[in-house]
């Protein structure tokens, strides 16, 4: 997934929890990315989740429930 024209739609400073929110999306029928903007070597920052801007109403409604 390219993410230039794509909306971020969550965000952690867990991967894992990263990765469920794009699993759950998946399940739903909605393509998702991950970027890690995670410090390799201090561990600060944020995982980030992004989609189609077409989808952003509905993933925000499917992340808001978890």
């Amino acid at each position: 997934m390219d993410n230039i024209d794509k909306i971020m739609i969550y965000s952690s400073d867990q991967y894992h929890q990263a990765l469920i929110v794009q699993e759950i999306l998946a399940e739903n029928n909605i393509e998702a990315g991950i970027v890690n903007r995670k410090d390799s070597s201090f561990l600060t920052g944020e995982v980030e989740v992004y989609v189609n801007p077409e989808d952003e109403e509905k993933a925000k409604a499917l992340v808001e429930n978890l």
